[in-house]
């Protein structure tokens, strides 16, 4: 069914490793495409042993704490927790949340995001001026507060719905290159208030005029890159752009928001260069 294959697609241009853990077994009931071509196990059963390879259950999972939110009733159920990867040797940080698959068994839906780059950043500063790594540190910490996408499998087009408008990722769905539908973020990103100012609009429509050859020749070459696109005010601003092709005439077009990160970019690269100079 086409709902299958955009839910299936909105996994899948998620630009980070996504899975999850049935929380009474420990198996891995999903793994979206970016986590399929890394999983380090296949022949395990646990989720230790399958993604960390580890011989027992990892000091850093979130199922516990998951389970105590969701009794308590916390109006924030999700968990957020940093940690070494070492059959990878990377820093990763962990989104978790718990929900409820469509055979009915309970996961926790985890989201992998590599910090290692950031890391590295942040100990070079403290090594060089303590004020400054601190200050990096609180900046690295908002930088790293990333879109959890709460995602469930449904049939109805109104359950649909809700799970496009749940994500934090700007979502356009395009059919015979005319936009058939848009979440409530990208319409925040756009500053659009309704979705009908841009269903029939062409993606070029978002796009700057200097910049129309390149978004063309990276819609026939790339899987993702990163751009400007136009307001509704015409004013621009960066994204990341991901492409999935869903059948012949349709395509799902994701977009993140990178204004925030370039600014903390922006900051750390001055930063640098003070502790160059000084």
């Amino acid at each position: 069914m086409l709902e299958n294959k955009l839910f299936e697609a909105l996994l899948d241009v998620i630009p980070f490793k996504a899975y999850a853990t049935d929380i009474k077994t420990f198996e891995i009931v999903y793994a979206n495409k970016m986590m399929r071509e890394n999983i380090y196990a296949p022949q395990e059963t646990y989720c230790w042993e399958k993604v960390f390879g580890q011989e027992e259950i990892c000091s850093w999972c979130s199922i516990i704490d998951l389970e105590i939110l969701q009794k308590e009733n916390a109006k924030n159920d999700k968990h957020i927790v940093e940690f070494f990867d070492e059959t990878d040797d990377k820093w990763l940080k962990s989104y978790d949340e718990l929900m409820s698959w469509p055979d009915g068994r309970k996961v926790k839906y985890s989201i992998l995001v590599d910090i290692t780059d950031q890391k590295e950043i942040q100990g070079s500063m403290i090594k060089s001026h303590a004020t400054l790594a601190i200050k990096n540190k609180q900046m690295t910490t908002t930088n790293k507060k990333l879109q959890i996408t709460k995602l469930k499998l449904q049939k109805s087009i109104v359950e649909f719905e809700q799970l496009l408008n749940a994500t934090m990722d700007g979502i356009l769905i395009f059919e015979n290159d005319l936009c058939k539908d848009i979440n409530t973020q990208a319409l925040s990103f756009f500053n659009y208030t309704d979705k009908e100012q841009v269903v029939g609009k062409e993606f070029l429509d978002f796009v700057p005029d200097e910049l129309k050859d390149t978004v063309i020749e990276k819609f026939t070459k790339e899987i993702s890159w990163e751009c400007r696109l136009l307001k509704s005010d015409d004013t621009s601003f960066p994204v990341l752009i991901k492409k999935s092709v869903l059948t012949s005439s349709s395509i799902v077009i994701s977009i993140i928001d990178l204004s925030e990160l370039k600014d903390k970019e922006n900051e750390i690269q001055e930063q640098k260069k003070m502790i160059t100079s000084n």
